[in-house]
């Protein structure tokens, strides 16, 4: 009985701690790739051309209604264009040929260490559970090796995140002209 209510006490502490956390990290996170989207937007055109940079506006998790204000098919367009061009920004970091304000930089700086040391173990931890637990039905199904089945999957869910191969193109070395 006891250790049930210190049970109980320790995951009702955990949860009224753990949550605020996790919805004021995700905000930050969210704050810092809309700054690093809106900084980079400030450039002039020529030059975003020139650096392959093509998001201009920032759509964001919380922003629920973007599809139906911009609709479905140009809203997936810019969603996938936002994507690709963080995920350039995770690799490289900012280009180092323009001048961009220092909370720009110091933002990009704040996007890498959440998705390194945050974003990336997370998915490991769900991940990897889910690959053996798929695995595991999908040998039962096939007929083949659990190992080999979880090599299979493993290998096709690390192609698709190395799609498209657009986000490991360096940055130009460009001349600012803001």
């Amino acid at each position: 009985m006891i250790f049930e209510t210190v049970y109980m006490f320790v995951f009702l502490v955990f949860s009224f701690v753990f949550l605020p956390l996790c919805f004021l990290t995700l905000r930050n996170y969210e704050r810092s790739k809309r700054v690093v989207i809106e900084g980079m937007a400030q450039l002039d055109g020529d030059t975003r051309r020139q650096l392959g940079w093509l998001p201009s506006v920032y759509i964001g998790v919380f922003d629920l209604f973007a599809p139906l204000r911009l609709g479905g098919k140009y809203w997936g367009e810019m969603k996938r264009q936002q994507s690709l061009a963080l995920q350039r920004v995770l690799l490289h970091g900012l280009p180092e040929t323009v001048v961009l304000a220092e909370d720009v930089r110091r933002s990009a700086r704040r996007f890498r260490c959440y998705c390194i040391f945050l974003i990336a173990p997370l998915t490991v931890l769900i991940m990897l559970p889910a690959c053996i637990r798929i695995s595991d039905e999908l040998a039962g199904f096939s007929g083949f090796p659990l190992a080999v089945c979880f090599i299979l999957l493993s290998s096709g869910i690390g192609f698709l995140v190395l799609l498209p191969l657009d986000k490991f193109r360096t940055w130009p070395k460009i001349e600012d002209r803001t």
